[in-house]
């Protein structure tokens, strides 16, 4: 399968809508902000000093929900103390989380380190070998890959679902700055690095991998 690596969907919450203006990115529609602005996630230090007051955490929740949040989650030296859905919502629901995606496979990349498939500094090229012959592109990192510096047009429409492969129309975008030089921010990204990542695991699918190395330890 080919992922949609903005848009994977994990059990968090999201009510469907756009962010109210947040960020200049929301404004500009440029991210769907479903991660920022619908929900609020609160986990507390280990050495939090106050204890959690169910009246609070329901004031919040209420807060929450005005702000077209759906869920509450409170978590206090590895213990729920508080949690609630909005009516739109339920605790087993999926929900996609677009750009919230990318530190998930941020900690993938360093998993895969840790295993020895590559070395941040190593070239895309190496594996991505389409890339060889390519000026700008053949010189590209993974470090660069993974921080958004590659160069790379950041291309918001590959979150179209009517997009078949991905990984394939995002290895063949061009190369619009030097690598090193610009950060920009897209989808682009993440989606080669996801090629990479399916050519390095030599079979097994970057899914499979982040079931195992990232999502199952974090339940």
């Amino acid at each position: 399968m080919s992922l949609q690596t903005d848009r994977q969907a994990i059990r968090l919450p999201y009510n469907g809508k756009q962010c109210p203006a947040f960020c200049s990115r929301c404004r500009a529609g440029a991210l769907p902000a479903v991660f920022l602005c619908t929900f609020f996630l609160l986990i507390l230090s280990a050495h939090a000093s106050a204890d959690i007051r169910p009246n609070d955490c329901a004031q919040a929740a209420k807060y929450s929900e005005s702000k077209r949040g759906i869920a509450m989650l409170v978590i206090q030296n590895g213990h729920t103390g508080f949690e609630h859905y909005a009516p739109s919502a339920v605790p087993q629901g999926r929900w996609p989380i677009f750009s919230g995606t990318k530190s998930f496979w941020g900690i993938a990349a360093l998993c895969a380190v840790r295993d020895g498939l590559f070395r941040l500094d190593d070239p895309v090229a190496a594996t991505i070998t389409e890339w060889q012959g390519d000026a700008r592109k053949s010189r590209i990192t993974i470090r660069q890959l993974l921080n958004f510096t590659d160069g790379i047009e950041g291309a918001s429409f590959l979150h179209r679902s009517s997009i078949a492969n991905r990984n394939a129309m995002a290895i063949r975008l061009s190369a619009v700055a030097e690598p090193g030089t610009s950060f920009i921010y897209g989808p682009s990204h993440l989606q080669i690095f996801l090629e990479l990542l399916r050519r390095k695991l030599s079979g097994q699918s970057p899914i499979s991998s982040i079931k195992a190395h990232v999502l199952g330890p974090l339940d």
